[in-house]
This record gives C-alpha cells, structure tokens and sequence, in this order.
C-alpha cells in the first residue's frame, strides 16, 4: 500500500518576523499561496510552420493570502496593518506541520475586514510577494 501523500492541515503555522524573532499570526484560519507564474516569451521565428516556440522569462512570485480572526487590541494585529498603512517589506513564514513550509518577503497589499452578524470580525491579508519565495 502506498504512503499517503497528503498532510493536515491543522496546526500549521502562518508567522511574521517582528524584530527578527518570527511570531505566530494569531487566529490565522486559512492560508494560500505563494502562487505565481513564469510569463512566457514567445520566440517563434518568422519561418516557423508547425508551432511556437517560447522561453520562461523572470517569474512572477505572486500572491499569499491569510484568513484570520482579526483584532486591533491584539499586537501583532496592529503590527500587521501598521505595515500595510507603510507600505512596508516585511518577511513571513508558513511552517506545515512536518516542518515543511515557505519563507518569504512581501508587503501587506490589502486588509479588507469583514463583520457579520453571528461572526467574528475577520480580515483577509494580502500579501504580494517581493522576490523568490524559499521553500524549506
């Protein structure tokens, strides 16, 4: 029988490094990204009659998104959006829960709240991803 590949995800880890110490995002309920593409160069020359041709130029690093519970009397709360009212770089880390996960530098592009009846007030961060991300 064949090993699962499959992880929970449960008890991963989404973390913003404060003073060089990385702290755990609190409430963090989702978690996606980085995700990007390779735009594509097209090379295809002129006498060419069965396909295109193409190379890979700079990838793109793209985006991560955090869903969380949000709270401005919590600190790192206030940190996070006082990096997007900043504008700031800022590095974060996604640790799984084998240890696996992502490193990476971004600035908090946006962080949209929401509050309904019958729900916590949440925010879903996101970050855009400056340089390439490291996977460890």
């Amino acid at each position: 029988m064949a090993t699962p590949v499959a992880i929970r995800a449960a008890g991963t880890k989404v973390q913003v490094r404060i003073s060089g110490v990385y702290t755990t995002i609190p409430s963090a309920r989702g978690f996606t990204g980085p995700g990007g593409e390779a735009p594509e160069i097209d090379t295809t020359p002129l006498d060419e009659d069965q396909a295109k041709h193409f190379l890979t130029d700079l990838t793109d690093p793209g985006e991560a998104n955090v869903r969380m519970d949000f709270n401005l009397d919590n600190a790192v709360h206030q940190y996070l959006a006082d990096a997007w009212l900043a504008g700031s770089l800022e590095v974060f880390k996604v640790i799984y829960v084998n240890n696996r996960g992502w490193d990476f530098s971004a600035f908090v592009k946006g962080l949209p709240g929401t509050a309904e009846q019958g729900s916590a007030v949440g925010a879903e961060m996101k970050l855009r991803i400056s340089g390439a991300p490291v996977r460890f």
